[in-house]
């Protein structure tokens, strides 16, 4: 099936910023609380924004929290945020064939542009709709539905392509085809529980199940 819209979530799809996250996640919980966290635990907030996930996980400590985790992202800089393999090659051919390309993602505009700006991702961006440009968050359809009328675009003209469960709902939601990532953090296994239409092993796999 042919697309003509590309819709990316960012964190696990475009870019490798699994590390990162985890890392500063525990370091803030051991800091604040002297508790360690499971990766498990901070997995499955993926595609939700941060602010939510950890209100929700420890809403007493949220605000020491959040401080000390944004602290040590600034500190880490983004040395250790890694482009997904062939992302640029599979953005660059996807807009060669005339397709317009979304990002649809929980984290703020200014953190997700440092990487994709650093990363050499941000000039294939038609649309970037982040959690500033909503107050309802995936895996509510509206991120996705907001992405398709910058479009101007019908649902059923576009594909999500995400690495968590949250991605795949939203889009699903909206009515859009989704498309998951076997590489994601969660396991192919668990993200095949959110009933995506298409699985790829890699990023330019859609070059081939968009022809």
């Amino acid at each position: 099936m042919a697309f003509d819209y590309f819709l990316f979530d960012l964190d696990g799809t475009l870019i490798d910023s699994n590390k990162h996250v985890i890392d500063c996640f525990k370091y803030a919980f051991q800091e604040v609380l002297a508790e360690s966290i499971s990766t498990p635990e901070i997995t499955a907030t993926f595609g939700i924004p941060l602010e939510t996930a950890i209100r929700a996980m420890r809403p007493a400590a949220a605000d020491d929290l959040l401080k000390t985790y944004r602290a040590e992202s600034d500190r880490r800089g983004q040395d250790d945020i890694l482009m997904v393999p062939e992302a640029d090659k599979t953005l660059a051919a996807l807009k060669a064939r005339g397709a317009g390309i979304a990002v649809v993602t929980s984290k703020k505009r200014v953190n997700a542009y440092k990487s994709l700006d650093q990363l050499g991702l941000s000039p294939y961006l038609d649309v970037f709709v982040g959690p500033e440009d909503t107050d309802r968050h995936k895996p509510d359809p509206k991120p996705v539905q907001i992405a398709l009328e910058r479009f101007a675009a019908r649902p059923d003209q576009a594909l999500m392509v995400g690495d968590s469960a949250h991605d795949i709902t939203a889009a699903q939601k909206a009515g859009v085809a989704t498309c998951g990532v076997a590489f994601a953090t969660c396991g192919k296994e668990t993200l095949a529980l959110a009933q995506p239409d298409y699985m790829i092993d890699q990023l330019s796999d859609l070059l081939t199940l968009c022809q």
